[in-house]
């Protein structure tokens, strides 16, 4: 007997539209005569847009409203250094820098502050250079000099990560009480941290010479403690951040062919690696920064420019939009994009590219579609793993694991042939269309060689896929004739259908999403009875 399936969704495309663009556009740009570093984005109290751009010799405060123009508002000029990184509280703007590239000229000037607050009247901004003075364990002080980066958390702690102070993990201020002048909580100094980001009483630091992030409990920010960490793929751990409802951190590892990392973290005593992703501009390209944007990720690749995926399914991580910005350098190299920042209220991300300057870009965030399911032998309902599967455009190619299952996603268009096998089975077929934003979840019915269903009548029915948007596959258990009825959970009869001998019925159903109750009346009395849900 030949067993066929229909797995059912709707699906919509997204092109390429170029080879260094897809689902991704350019809005406008601006070019500098120094190199760039990081990028930040502030909105002003009356909704303008400003991008902070990091230069090697300074910080550049750029008017976003006037696209395509990107008019400088204003320039501040520092000690030269190659990292220089930004954060925004209220209406002030962080600064640090890690090594001078002049020393012996231009001594470090520790935490930069900007008050942003007049800006959008085209007043100059006054800033403020802060060398705090830092208390050590030993009774001693140490003073704020360089860092290499920083994170501002929802309550208006700063941690200063990679600073001269210490092993240079990171030091917390409070910048509510006086934003200009903050006040020192805390250190954490177990290990070098070069990043990190927190949220509530969580630290997320990238431990990257120990190759591994670390979780840290800082709900006593006099005492910040270790209490989780994981090794990440490639044992270079650059920055991570947390996904919104805490249970997934995202990583980048800074080395030639890294990934992007997905960890569940939801149980710090068994932190759990899920997917790992790339670029498929190049897979030897270098990541450098994600963040997290509501179910997606932003990140900045050297030479490869900034990537869109898809991670709404942790473990299914799908690329869904890039824009090369660095068209002049490709694969390995610490040329090209730096940084990528998301949130601005318009949507619109910002990239500074190192070479090609500022670049602001925007996209509509594709979803990308999945497929999982697990493959199960019918005469015995046990998983069947090393089951092949194989789609007809070459989108989905490969097995099922040891527990019978597979997962699958994709940014791609149209109907398609799927075919299953194992040995010893017969060959499964199924057509198979996908919707962005919808994961197909599916039991694939395998049945032995020289097995028939109607031999084992005391088998169930079953209703595939359920729920499913409006297509459904009845499995029989014995060859007869009957009528079935959709009833709602009111009682009332929808819609009612005449079996014949057949040992498959697909029913389509145009039927509101909700809840519903499929009837089988049997000419032999099999009845039955199951609920069904229309997405």
């Amino acid at each position: 007997m030949r067993t066929f399936l229909v797995l059912t969704a709707f699906f919509i495309s997204f092109v390429s539209q170029s080879q260094t663009s897809m689902n991704m556009q350019l809005v406008a740009e601006r070019g500098y005569n120094v190199e760039l570093n990081d990028v930040w984005g502030y909105t002003a109290p009356n909704g303008d847009e400003f991008a902070l751009v990091g230069l090697r010799n300074g910080v550049s405060v750029v008017d976003l409203s006037q696209t395509p123009n990107l008019p400088e508002v204003f320039r501040y000029f520092g000690v030269p250094s190659v990292w220089r990184d930004l954060k925004t509280w209220g209406n002030y703007a962080y600064v640090t820098h890690d090594q001078t590239l002049v020393p012996s000229i231009m001594k470090p000037e520790g935490l930069w502050i900007l008050d942003l607050d007049s800006i959008e009247y085209g007043k100059t901004p006054e800033w403020y250079r802060r060398r705090i003075a830092i208390p050590l364990a030993n009774g001693t002080f140490d003073t704020l000099k360089t860092a290499h980066n920083l994170y501002i958390d929802e309550n208006g702690v700063c941690y200063i990560f990679g600073a001269d102070v210490g092993l240079g993990g990171a030091i917390l201020l409070d910048i509510t009480t006086d934003p200009v002048n903050p006040i020192f909580l805390g250190i954490y100094d177990e290990a070098y941290l070069h990043d990190g980001m927190a949220r509530g009483d969580t630290l997320w630091g990238s431990a990257v010479f120990n190759g591994d992030f670390k979780v840290i409990d800082v709900s006593n920010k006099a005492a910040p403690l270790t209490i989780g960490a994981k090794t990440t793929s490639s044992q270079f751990t650059h920055n991570c951040w947390i996904s919104d409802n805490n249970k997934v951190l995202f990583t980048t590892d800074e080395v030639q062919a890294a990934f992007i990392g997905a960890y569940d973290v939801s149980d710090l005593n068994n932190i759990q690696e899920l997917d790992l992703i790339n670029s498929s501009l190049n897979s030897q390209t270098i990541p450098h920064n994600t963040h997290v944007y509501g179910d997606f990720l932003v990140t900045s690749y050297y030479t490869s420019g900034v990537q869109i995926v898809d991670a709404s399914q942790p473990d299914i991580l799908v690329e869904v939009g890039y824009y090369d910005t660095s068209p002049f350098f490709t694969g390995t190299g610490f040329n090209g994009a730096w940084g990528a920042f998301p949130y601005l209220p318009s949507e619109r991300i910002l990239v500074s590219d190192m070479e090609e300057g500022l670049k602001v870009v925007s996209t509509e965030y594709p979803r990308a579609s999945f497929w999982r399911g697990t493959i199960v032998d019918l005469s015995t309902n046990n998983t069947i793993p090393a089951a092949q599967i194989a789609e007809s455009n070459n989108l989905f190619n490969g097995t099922s694991n040891i527990n019978g299952s597979f997962k699958w996603g994709g940014l791609t268009n149209g109907l398609s042939l799927v075919t299953v096998s194992a040995a010893g089975f017969n060959t499964a077929s199924a057509s198979l269309l996908l919707s962005p934003g919808l994961v197909n979840r599916d039991t694939i019915f395998l049945s032995p060689i020289g097995f028939s269903v109607s031999e084992n009548r005391q088998m169930e029915a079953v209703i595939y896929p359920n729920p499913s948007k409006d297509v459904f596959e009845i499995l029989f258990p014995n060859i007869e004739s009957g009528k079935i009825e959709i009833v709602d959970m009111s009682g009332r009869v929808l819609h009612q259908l005449e079996r014949t001998l057949q040992e498959r019925m697909q029913l389509s159903l145009s039927l509101k999403s909700g809840s519903y109750i499929l009837r089988y009346y049997s000419e032999f009395g099999n009845d039955f009875q199951k609920r069904i849900q229309i997405l």
